[in-house]
């Protein structure tokens, strides 16, 4: 009831409800006879209009123009009354079956929704009208999230929460991490050295390192390192020290990068 009142009264506002009557007389050879004037749609409050019907009944009188004439109209409706009365192109067949029936075939929202990008990845695109409110759209919405899973199935939503951002920075700092775990400084890869060790490791290498702490009597395995392992990662990063909760937390990392190749393999297939 809402959408017809804004047709006719969109058509009173722009002086259009005498092209009808002079479109009927030119073009039909009929007199135009409003649907509110006929009488099975007099009654609003008893009005069944079959909108199959009427729509069909327009489309098969249109199907007997030639087409360059029905072009024509088209293009006026979509041209010309669409944008003066500030309505969007989901507006089209209310112009269409006026002109044969006198009934106006009117959207149920005064929006337009269509499907946009690769099958099966494909987005609802929404363009709204001057006349779009917010009460459509929430009346609308249980339809709009049927046609998104049908035209992305597969499509994961990200959940977020206050600990989302942090949980995300960690990440991406142990990624980083796990690139430059070669990257070690020379305490890092010489960890069982000492200051003196550093010092002759400097400016004779390993192999005198090596000959002055036999001389010493230092009998202890020199341990290098060439990378870093995981938990040292996780341990430099989060400052856990515990070695139960460096391996949960290496869990959650494992995990977390396991969802992020799903959805990255979801993305390039």
């Amino acid at each position: 009831m809402k959408n017809e009142y804004i047709f006719i009264k969109k058509l009173v506002q722009h002086n259009l409800t005498q092209l009808f009557s002079v479109m009927s007389e030119k073009i039909f050879s009929r007199e135009f006879v409003w649907y509110v004037d006929q009488e099975r749609y007099k009654e609003p409050a008893k009005r069944i209009i079959d909108r199959g019907v009427i729509l069909g009944k327009s489309l098969e009188e249109f199907s007997k123009w030639p087409d360059e004439q029905f072009e024509n109209f088209l293009a006026l409706i979509n041209n010309d009354l669409l944008p003066r009365c500030g309505l969007g192109p989901e507006w089209c067949n209310a112009f269409l079956t006026t002109a044969v029936t006198g009934v106006p075939i009117v959207p149920d929202q005064s929006f337009l929704t269509k499907a946009s990008g690769k099958k099966g990845r494909q987005t609802v695109v929404i363009t709204l009208s001057p006349e779009t409110s917010i009460d459509e759209i929430r009346e609308a919405w249980p339809e709009i999230k049927k046609q998104q899973k049908e035209l992305w199935p597969n499509f994961e939503k990200v959940n977020f929460n206050k600990k989302s951002y942090l949980r995300l920075h960690d990440n991406l700092q142990y990624q980083i991490g796990k690139k430059n775990r070669r990257n070690l400084s020379m305490g890092e890869k010489f960890p069982n050295l000492s200051d003196y060790d550093f010092m002759v490791l400097a400016q004779y290498g390993i192999k005198k390192v090596k000959q002055f702490r036999s001389a010493r009597e230092v009998n202890t395995k020199i341990i290098i390192k060439n990378k870093k392992k995981n938990a040292d990662i996780i341990r430099d990063l989060l400052g856990i020290k515990n070695r139960k909760a460096l391996k949960r937390k290496a869990e959650s990392f494992k995990k977390a990068e396991q969802r992020m190749s799903k959805k990255e393999g979801q993305l390039s297939g």
